[in-house]
């Protein structure tokens, strides 16, 4: 038996393994809002439910000492991320690539978190079952024309427009490119050169999931 202390004070959570002092493993910012619920403890294998990983027992909640501090201000993205993003509402996915950016209502502000990521599932969590295709937007301006380099993550599969102009396409979704093929969101994971004109630029990303195992990406953008 190893004794578990899960504390959760605010948006901060820490663990506490064999009635060790120190945590083993602190979340700085759950990602829901605090508000009251519901407790569960479970363990299970994936893809297999009715099997059982390991037995639960001799389970308490109660109040936690007041006198906790959680961490202060979120960290900022690493340098150069894209931050500046509005997602519009998502549209069934076709079974064809997408070609260009269909006239769309109804952009709204996204926030992204402190990794980058913009979190498709949190911005539009009501989508139904299946395939369906967010469009996300941002506006990069360069001093002189130039060609930056875009380091991208994304889940499970992207076009980029740069000006209206499809300039990528990839997949990266679970087994997409070998067995047991992860597709996890890292940023640089896949790199994009784009040819900048000087001003505004316009850059949508049109990004389809079947939201089983996340949906989202994150951009950086290497300007000199």
């Amino acid at each position: 038996w190893t004794h578990v202390r899960v504390e959760v004070h605010g948006a901060q959570m820490s663990i506490y393994l064999a009635n060790k002092r120190e945590p083993a493993l602190v979340v700085p910012r759950l990602r829901a809002i605090p508000q009251k619920g519901t407790v569960a403890l479970w363990a299970r294998v994936n893809n297999r439910p009715t099997e059982w990983a390991a037995a639960i027992s001799n389970v308490s909640v109660r109040p936690a000492s007041p006198a906790k501090k959680t961490t202060g201000n979120r960290p900022n993205p690493p340098a150069g991320t894209l931050t500046s993003w509005e997602v519009a509402d998502p549209i069934q996915a076709e079974k064809d690539p997408i070609v260009n950016v269909p006239q769309i209502k109804g952009w709204r502000p996204s926030e992204v978190e402190e990794s980058g990521l913009v979190n498709l599932n949190r911005v539009r969590r009501n989508t139904a079952a299946g395939r369906w295709t967010a469009f996300a937007r941002t506006t990069v301006k360069a001093t002189r024309p130039q060609t930056a380099m875009l380091e991208l993550g994304y889940s499970d599969e992207v076009t980029v427009f740069l000006n209206g102009e499809a300039v990528y396409r990839g997949i990266n979704g679970f087994e997409s490119r070998h067995p047991e093929y992860m597709g996890f969101v890292k940023p640089g994971f896949e790199n994009v050169f784009l040819k900048l004109r000087q001003g505004d630029n316009d850059l949508v990303f049109a990004v389809t999931d079947d939201q089983r195992f996340g949906w989202g990406f994150i951009a950086r953008l290497l300007m000199k």
